[in-house]
C-alpha cells in the first residue's frame, strides 16, 4: 500500500496520521510538544523519533510517497533542520508548513474561505477560490496573539490589579484569579506572575475565568470578551481582504473558540455584522488529516513529473 503521512506539529501536542491515497484515514499517532520555540532540541528530536519509529514498525513493508508537517514555529531555521532529520527520508516528497496551513487544508477539506485559530495563540489563514492563501497574525504573544487565550489572560489579570488600587470597578475575576493561582493579595499574584517559571501556557491557563464572570454580569469580563472577539475579527477581515472573500465559510477552532461562548459569540457576530453571508462551521477534519491532504497534493502533482 502507497500512503501519506500528515503531522500536526503544534506548541502544545504532536498529532500524525497515515492516510491512504484516496484521503482515508488508516492510523492515529500522538505524542506531545514539538514546538522549538517552546521545547529544548533534544526534546523535540526524541518526541519526532518516536513518532516516525511508531510509523515505520505499524507499515514495514509499504511505501510512504509523501510527508507533509504543519509545524508551529516553521519559520525557525532549528526547525526544519529538526524536522528534515526526522522525516525527510521516510518518503520521497517532504513539506514543511505552517500549522495555520495544514488546519486550514483540513477544516475546509480543502475547499475556499478560512480558519480562524484561537488558542494560546490566534492565527487567522484563508484561501480565495481562486486559490490564492493569505494569513493574519500569529506572530507570538511578545508582539500580537489578540484574542487568544494569552492575551485574554494578560488583560483578566490586568482587570485585576487595576480594580485593586482603584483605577477600575471591582470585579468578580479577582477572587477567580486568587483562588486559580492559590494567592491571597496582589502581592502574592505578583510573585506567581513574575515568576521565572511561569511560561505562556501557564498564563493562558487562566483564561477559562471569564465565560463565569460574563454571564454574572461583570462588566470587566464581559469589556474583555468583546474586545477579544474585536481582535478575532480584525485578523480574518485582513485576510477577507487579501484573498477577496464575502461568502465562504469560516472554520473556528482552538481553545477559547472551542470552549469560550463569550468570545466566540462576540467573534460571531462582528463576522456577521461585516459580511452576512458568512458561515461559520466547525472544522470538517482535523489539521493532521488537513497536513496528510497537502501531502497528497504533492504526491499526485508530482509523481508523474
Amino acid at each position: 500500500m502507497n500512503y501519506v503521512l500528515g503531522i500536526d506539529g503544534g506548541g502544545t501536542k504532536a498529532t500524525a496520521v497515515v492516510m491512504d491515497e484516496q484521503g482515508g484515514v488508516c492510523e492515529w499517532f500522538s505524542g506531545e510538544a514539538v514546538n522549538v520555540n517552546s521545547e529544548s532540541r533534544a526534546a523535540v528530536e526524541e518526541r519526532l523519533s518516536r513518532i516516525s519509529t511508531q510509523v515505520q514498525q505499524r507499515f514495514p513493508n509499504d511505501t510512504c510517497v509523501a510527508v507533509c508537517a504543519g509545524v508551529a514555529g516553521y519559520t525557525n531555521r532549528l526547525t526544519a533542520q529538526i524536522w528534515n532529520k526526522a522525516f525527510g527520508n521516510l518518503g520521497p516528497r517532504f513539506l514543511l508548513t505552517g500549522d495555520h496551513m495544514a488546519a486550514l487544508e483540513g477544516s475546509l477539506n480543502g475547499g475556499a474561505g478560512m480558519i480562524m485559530i484561537a488558542g494560546t495563540g490566534s492565527i487567522c489563514a484563508g484561501r480565495g477560490r481562486n486559490g490564492m492563501t493569505a494569513r493574519a497574525g500569529g506572530y507570538g504573544h511578545l508582539l500580537d496573539d489578540g484574542g487568544s487565550g494569552y492575551a485574554i489572560s494578560i488583560a483578566i489579570l490586568s482587570a485585576v490589579v487595576r480594580a485593586a488600587d482603584g483605577r477600575a470597578a471591582p470585579t468578580l475575576l479577582t477572587q477567580s484569579v486568587y483562588k486559580a493561582l492559590d494567592v491571597h493579595d496582589i502581592e502574592g499574584l505578583i510573585g506567581v506572575v513574575y515568576d521565572k517559571a511561569q511560561t505562556k501556557r501557564s498564563i493562558a491557563s487562566l483564561s477559562p475565568l471569564l465565560d463565569d464572570a460574563v454571564k454574572a454580569g461583570d462588566v470587566s469580563a464581559q469589556n474583555i470578551a468583546r474586545r477579544a472577539g474585536e481582535d478575532l475579527f480584525a485578523l480574518a477581515d485582513a485576510v477577507c481582504r487579501k484573498v477577496g472573500l464575502d461568502k465562504f465559510p469560516c472554520a473556528m477552532t482552538g481553545g477559547v473558540l472551542q470552549h469560550s461562548i463569550s468570545v466566540r459569540e462576540a467573534f460571531i457576530k462582528r463576522m456577521q455584522e461585516a459580511y452576512p453571508r458568512i458561515q461559520c462551521i466547525e472544522p470538517l477534519r482535523s489539521a493532521a488529516e488537513g497536513a496528510g491532504l497537502l501531502a497528497l497534493r504533492i504526491w499526485f502533482g508530482r509523481k508523474d513529473g
